[in-house]
């Protein structure tokens, strides 16, 4: 069974849960080819009485996103979902760990979905790297960013931590993109280590794992 990713969240608020899932896929169901080892993200629309019959899939084939699909991009393998801008609709910040930046190969990416009234859409979508200006460090062969990605919201806008366990031949670190009213920023953006928490960053990936 291929690995997936769940996450589990209200569309508006208030309103029915809907599932978000990450998956590989082999093969792919789309009419391009997106590679044995790309990933759809798939959101499953909620009736308020379960799961709806018309779920909602994406992929760096879809129109208005960025990029192309390659072989080891990892796309989806990690998720996270809430409510970026404040308008009161779920986002979806999306992973992709393999994904390559200005030829650095898998040095990773993260992109951001926007909530709306008719669900999940390409308008207002973002896409960052490590090499996005106002991002600290630079994008690394093998870094793989994202690999581990949470929106976390304390005021109403959720900001993103992303991490790259494998930075720095694997002593890791996480970054934190602050939120506003037009989505995440790379301004303002921090980036820390097992050092600024007073540990060892040798060897340490951090940030391999993020708690819920």
């Amino acid at each position: 069974m291929a690995r997936q990713r769940l996450s589990l969240a209200c569309h508006s608020t208030p309103g029915p849960h809907n599932l978000f899932r990450g998956r590989r896929v082999e093969p792919c169901v789309e009419t391009r080819p997106v590679g044995r080892t790309s990933r759809l993200t798939e959101r499953q629309y909620s009736t308020g009485k379960g799961p709806g019959t018309a779920p909602q899939w994406w992929s760096q084939n879809s129109p208005g996103l960025i990029g192309s699909p390659g072989e080891h991009d990892a796309r989806g393998n990690d998720l996270s979902v809430s409510d970026v801008d404040g308008d009161g609709y779920a986002d979806l910040a999306v992973g992709g760990p393999g994904e390559d930046a200005d030829g650095e190969q898998r040095a990773g990416a993260v992109s951001l979905l926007r909530g709306s009234r008719e669900g999940v859409t390409a308008t207002g979508y973002q896409h960052f790297d490590q090499n996005t200006r106002g991002i600290p460090g630079a994008a690394e062969a093998g870094d793989g960013w994202g690999v581990q990605v949470r929106l976390i919201d304390g005021d109403g806008r959720a900001e993103l931590v992303a991490a790259a366990p494998d930075e720095n031949a694997g002593d890791g670190a996480v970054w934190l993109l602050p939120a506003s009213g037009n989505g995440l920023l790379a301004d303002g953006f921090g980036s820390y280590g097992a050092a600024a928490l007073g540990g060892s960053a040798h060897g340490a990936h951090f940030g391999a794992v993020i708690d819920e």
